[in-house]
């Protein structure tokens, strides 16, 4: 089963409790669902172990578009989305571009 899958198998009563990602709490919340939630410690989550790589391809068709969107992601602005919803802000490091070798 997929953990997009137990806010709703919750709800409907076909599981009693799960574990998912902060941002599936938060998805179902925001869709009106009565759930509650409890959040795990850091030594007991992946939450430090996890990252999320995203970047350009070099013959990008919307090159202009895609590399406005990095700024943005890598923006304080940016960065606050991501927060709003759940994820952890990357460090001044994790946002350097970094070519994949």
């Amino acid at each position: 089963m997929h953990h997009r899958e137990m806010p709703d198998r919750i709800l409907t009563d076909q599981s009693d409790a799960g574990i998912v990602w902060k941002t599936e709490v938060l998805a179902a919340e925001r869709g009106g669902a009565k759930i509650d939630a409890v959040t795990m410690s850091d030594e007991d989550s992946l939450r430090k172990e996890v990252s999320y790589v995203i970047g350009m391809l070099k013959a990008a068709t919307h090159a202009v578009a895609a590399q406005a969107f990095l700024e943005f992601l890598s923006s304080p602005e940016g960065q606050q989305t991501y927060a709003k919803n759940g994820f952890v802000n990357a460090s001044a490091d994790e946002l350097k571009p970094k070519p994949i070798e």
